[in-house]
């Protein structure tokens, strides 16, 4: 079963990382960010809910997949998966890339 709240929080903690360079370092993302990162996680959890569950991934390692998949960073993605591992890939990619942008009052902007 995949978690949907850890899949969210390895997401967002990619994001950080690769928008601050500071791993687990918390960052101030605006609410509204928030709960967009949270809708496009759930649309992509409810559009790949078959492939994920049969992937064997750990929500964890989905909501960092995802994250890095989509923005074309050449971390391990979806790889390892075979045919399965490629259809995901492409799904996340599907979804455009994103990043968080910061704002002067010391928030971040998902954009």
């Amino acid at each position: 079963m995949i978690n949907k709240q850890i899949t969210l929080n390895a997401y967002v903690a990619s994001a950080v990382h690769a928008s601050t360079g500071a791993a687990g370092q918390p960052a101030a993302i605006e609410p509204q960010s928030l709960e967009r990162m949270r809708g496009e996680v759930d649309d992509f959890l409810a559009s790949n809910a078959v492939r994920l569950l049969g992937s064997g991934l750990s929500s964890e390692q989905i909501g960092r997949d995802f994250w890095t998949t989509r923005n074309d960073h050449h971390a391990a993605g979806f790889k390892g998966l075979g045919r399965l591992g490629d259809e995901l890939a492409e799904a996340a990619r599907a979804c455009g890339a994103r990043g968080l942008k910061p704002l002067a009052c010391g928030q971040w902007r998902y954009a």
